[in-house]
């Protein structure tokens, strides 16, 4: 029962009461008793006005460490704004009063003091007109550190209905936010673009980190010791592997020797091969290129890639189709971790990215002539997997200009911007991102790139030791993980950072199962970066509802998650972090 309803109720009862004296005692206790109810009403209302009061308070001292670079009158002007807007004329307060004190001999400390006058009712009668209120707050507006990576979806879907020149708009805006007047020191931003692939930048330094020599586990995987051709009405085994040798089996092996003509590498065994293999490789004495040895198995009338292919080794057979940058994922679990590359360990280097030619006339990334070996057929998949055409780039017709293109760097975008306070140089490669056509999503890998920039360790490391900085990653997406499928299946999908489908990385070769295991991979890799303490925000552009729980399990907090359906909608989101992320860096 309420304060009023209980004196009410008794004044009911004196009311009621016919005795003289009671009548009397009821006539000099009513005025002070009314007072007192009263006093109690006016006076609950004004403990709410200052409850308000000092809740709005706390958020315009924040608004205040963010314009500290503004002039009392102007600051004044911006805090009484805000203040007035939350409590003026709630329950009669206004006469909204301010003291500004910033410490003339620490720049970065600033108090506030607010009071306001609530209008009484019954205390009116009494001659109290009004009851002031007041707040305090206070505030260290020294910034922490802070290293922000941005990741940000630059897959084929990013070119509808505007997407990609709304993130652009909306992650410059960003940097514009966190890095405004008065607040971007001891701020670094890093730009992590990703499609199927990311691209780590083609620097020497980079290069240090890559298996050159084929060693890791899935390097070449697809096309390792795979059957090239056969003589006709020749029988071959699909596959051989490293463990077959000539002492348990009838195999000759066969290596490149130097030269014998200028600019050909010319095969040690029997010359019926040796003619199959320059039809293969389509070289002319002419115009051929010295090339990087490899081993190469024979058969009977059937031939074999080598066992351990690199790469690397073909790009430098090649004569001007050079390594652009985008690297895959490492195996298992190096592919969601921040371990430090290590020599000694070739799982944990990267793999330069590398799509084989699909030698087919309607395929997607066709770039090198394919040429029938006389007296011999290609076997089955053989025109695809054949390495021994890329001892030359002869004919290629390798396109790298966005937004589709064809090589060996398909869908490889543009490289990693590393943490950098050069926001001007930030910008400008922010309104150069583009989308790139084919390969699929796999934000996985972006996150883990995301991570890996924010970090002290190898590869990159420019980031700070974690106990020393605010580490935050803005993650966006417009869609699923996902493959491109492909109708040939010498390859099932497009390439990505894992792959093919036909390689096998995957629990299964369809695109249904490589969804499945990119979402684990993301989630392992959201969970991984936030136990070193780095702060995850996400934003998904267009999703479903049913896609959106994997990225509010990523989020740090779900309500760092954000959807939005629309460009506005995207670019306030981003504002909205980038606010948020400038409240995590004081210390008050």
């Amino acid at each position: 029962m309420s304060i009023l309803q209980t004196w009410t109720d008794h004044l009911k009862n004196y009311v009621c009461d016919q005795r003289g004296v009671v009548a009397v005692i009821f006539g000099i206790a009513a005025i002070p008793i009314v007072g007192m109810v009263g006093a109690s009403l006016d006076y609950s209302r004004a403990a709410n006005v200052q409850s308000q009061l000092q809740d709005a308070l706390d958020g315009a001292i924040l608004t205040a460490a963010h314009e500290r670079q503004l002039s009392d009158t102007q600051l004044e002007t911006v805090i009484r704004t805000q203040i007035e807007a939350m409590v003026s004329g709630a329950h009669g307060a206004d006469a909204l009063t301010l003291l500004i004190n910033r410490d003339p001999d620490e720049e970065t400390l600033m108090e506030i003091s607010a009071t306001m006058k609530v209008d009484t009712t019954i205390l009116e009668i009494m001659g109290i007109n009004s009851i002031e209120v007041g707040a305090d707050a206070a505030v260290s507006v020294d910034f922490r550190s802070l290293e922000v990576a941005l990741v940000l979806d630059n897959t084929g879907s990013m070119r509808s209905s505007g997407r990609i020149s709304s993130l652009r708009e909306a992650a410059s805006d960003f940097v514009d936010v966190v890095t405004e007047e008065g607040q971007s020191d001891n701020v670094m931003i890093s730009l992590v673009p990703y499609t199927a692939q990311v691209n780590i930048g083609n620097t020497t330094t980079m290069e240090q980190y890559l298996d050159k020599d084929g060693l890791s586990e899935h390097h070449a995987q697809l096309i390792e010791g795979q059957v090239i051709a056969r003589q006709s009405g020749g029988s071959c085994v699909p596959r051989i592997s490293s463990a077959d040798t000539p002492a348990n089996s009838d195999l000759d092996f066969a290596s490149l020797d130097t030269p014998s003509v200028p600019g050909f590498a010319r095969l040690n065994f029997l010359d019926t091969y040796g003619d199959i293999l320059r039809e293969l490789v389509g070289v002319k004495a002419a115009n051929a290129q010295t090339v990087t040895p490899y081993e190469y198995v024979v058969q009977g009338g059937c031939i074999y890639n080598p066992t351990q292919i690199s790469h690397w080794q073909l790009y430098e057979q090649m004569d001007d189709v050079a390594w652009k940058g985008c690297v895959e994922a490492r195996p298992e679990p190096f592919d969601v971790t921040d371990t430090p590359p290590d020599p000694s360990n070739p799982d944990t280097l990267w793999v330069p990215g590398f799509w084989i030619d699909d030698a087919t006339w309607r395929a997607t990334n066709n770039w090198l002539p394919d040429r029938e070996p006389p007296g011999a057929d290609f076997h089955q998949n053989g025109e695809h997997y054949s390495v021994f055409k890329y001892a030359s780039s002869s004919g290629h017709s390798v396109d790298e200009i966005p937004n589709s293109t064809r090589g060996p760097a398909q869908n490889c975008g543009d490289p990693i911007v590393p943490l950098t306070d050069n926001f001007t140089m930030l910008e400008d490669r922010i309104d150069d991102m583009t989308y790139w056509l084919g390969g699929g999503t796999v934000t996985a890998q972006g996150v883990v790139w995301g991570w890996r920039t924010l970090s002290p360790e190898q590869p990159f490391t420019e980031g700070a030791p974690y106990d020393e900085v605010t580490k935050v990653m803005v993650v966006m997406t417009d869609g699923r993980n996902e493959l491109v499928s492909s109708s040939n299946n010498a390859l099932r999908s497009h390439y990505s950072a894992y792959g093919h489908l036909a390689t096998g990385r995957f629990p299964s070769q369809s695109v249904n199962g490589a969804r499945t295991y990119i979402d684990e991979r993301t989630l392992a890799a959201c969970a991984n970066a936030k136990a070193t303490g780095i702060i995850i925000y996400t934003v998904t552009f267009g999703l479903d509802s049913a896609s959106r729980s994997m990225w509010d399990t990523c989020a740090t907090e779900t309500d760092m998650a954000y959807h939005v359906n629309s460009a506005s909608d995207l670019i306030g989101a981003f504002n909205e972090i980038a606010d948020s992320v400038g409240e995590l860096r004081l210390t008050r």
